[in-house]
């Protein structure tokens, strides 16, 4: 932290604010520019009935919110 001076101090401490906007920008974005890419999990089956089932329903909502989104 040399390299940034000029900060009021604060208690004898320098203090440094940081305002991170997470309702706007994943960290994802922050670092690769783009959102995340989303798999879908398609006609794939595994050994767990429920785990399977909430995929699905995964998919499901996705494709709405991508439709809403249009």
């Amino acid at each position: 932290m040399d390299v940034i001076e000029g900060f009021p101090k604060v208690h004898c401490f320098n203090v440094i604010l940081v305002v991170v906007d997470r309702l706007r920008l994943t960290s994802f974005q922050a670092v690769y520019g783009s959102s995340p890419p989303l798999v879908s999990y398609g006609v794939s089956a595994t050994s767990d009935l429920t785990l399977d089932q909430q995929l699905l329903d995964r998919d499901v909502a996705l494709s709405a919110l991508k439709a809403d989104q249009k």
